[in-house]
């Protein structure tokens, strides 16, 4: 795509130029539904109509492109702009999710070249070095996420989850306990907790 100062862009070429793939669409369509459940959007007129339509969406061809036409639109997108860090970001995931988690990593690395003091890219880090049982590195990763903002939470339980996968029960129990005082709200400490207590006993 070129720019041309005579004509607004159509949508093809915005989806060109952002990368909107199939699998943007499909986590845009499902973040959509979870906020129209979610109260007060939930409690609208016709709620189930809107609901049930962006299921139909979720089940469309545009929804399921191929891999190999959802790779060449991100590499095509990051060529003209690799500075474009957010690209990136969601060409990791998209890649993560499609198992090329190496591929991923090596997004996510050059990501942290262009802003180390984003702390969601160390965690992203984090979240794909232990799919890849690098638990040591992956460690490290959520540490610097937790350096960088204290209060996340999600960084905090996956270190804790890392020391009670290598044995340290103890720590990782303290390390559940805090991760549910930085966020009451959030359920995923208080399950963890849950789960160590059965293993327990």
């Amino acid at each position: 795509w070129e720019p041309n100062d005579n004509k607004w862009m159509d949508f093809s070429d915005c989806s060109e130029v952002l990368a909107l793939s199939g699998y943007d669409k499909f986590s845009m369509a499902k973040d959509m539904i979870s906020r129209i459940q979610t109260a007060p959007l939930s409690v609208r007129p016709f709620n189930e109509v809107n609901v049930e339509n962006l299921l139909n969406e979720l089940q469309s061809p545009v929804a399921t492109e191929s891999e190999a036409e959802s790779l060449s639109l991100y590499e095509r997108a990051i060529d003209r702009n690799p500075n474009d860090w957010l690209l990136r970001q969601r060409y990791a995931l998209y890649l993560d999710e499609v198992g090329k988690a190496a591929m991923a990593l090596d997004q996510v690395d050059t990501i942290l070249k262009i802003v180390p003091h984003s702390p969601v890219t160390h965690f992203q880090r984090g979240v794909i070095l232990n799919s890849l049982d690098r638990s040591t590195e992956a460690k490290q990763a959520f540490v610097q996420s937790l350096k960088l903002r204290p209060s996340f939470a999600e960084a905090r339980l996956q270190i804790a989850w890392i020391d009670w996968k290598e044995g340290d029960k103890e720590l990782a129990e303290e390390g559940f306990d805090e991760a549910a005082l930085l966020d009451p709200g959030l359920e995923s400490p208080q399950l963890a907790r849950l789960i160590a207590f059965k293993e327990k006993n």
